[in-house]
């Protein structure tokens, strides 16, 4: 019986030193691989400037964009500005000189139509037509209106 009281003891004890060892086994674990850690972390840190460093990374249809980079889009394709929460998309080409019959405006009434999304609040612009009270507008650089734009995120003018 006194066995058993002391392995109960020993048993409490363990669990104790069972927490304290997982640190230590860990610290183990680091010292014994510390190559491979190390180089896996220079990996990430390297990806995250790189990330930042190039001017616009494109994953299919989303682009993410450094304040102020040209980049070229087509209808649907998003552009992300990196480090905030901001996106523009493409929603439509408008070429149209005679909206309604028999009523024209002139003979260049060409403009991309945008969806530009800043900390979840939306605003509707078009090429030529500035973002009312927001932090970013659209500045159309280039564009068939047909198939692509190329277009820049700047900040607005106060």
């Amino acid at each position: 019986m006194q066995e058993l009281t002391e392995s109960t003891q020993n048993g409490v004890d363990d669990d104790l030193n069972i927490k304290t060892s997982s640190w230590s086994i860990f610290f183990a674990f680091a010292k014994k691989h510390w190559l491979a850690l190390s180089i896996t972390l220079l990996l990430i840190a390297s990806m995250t400037v790189a990330f930042f460093a190039i001017p616009v990374v494109s994953i299919n249809r989303l682009h993410f964009a450094n304040l102020n980079a040209p980049i070229t889009l087509h209808k649907g394709d998003a552009v992300h500005l990196k480090g905030q929460n901001t996106t523009a998309i493409v929603e439509s080409f408008v070429v149209d000189t005679c909206p309604i019959k028999g009523k024209c405006y002139g003979n260049d009434m060409s403009s991309v139509e945008y969806l530009l999304i800043i900390d979840g609040v939306k605003y509707a612009t078009a090429s030529g037509v500035p973002a009312a009270d927001s932090k970013y507008q659209i500045e159309t650089i280039n564009s068939d209106y047909a198939t692509y734009v190329t277009l820049r995120i700047v900040e607005s003018k106060k």
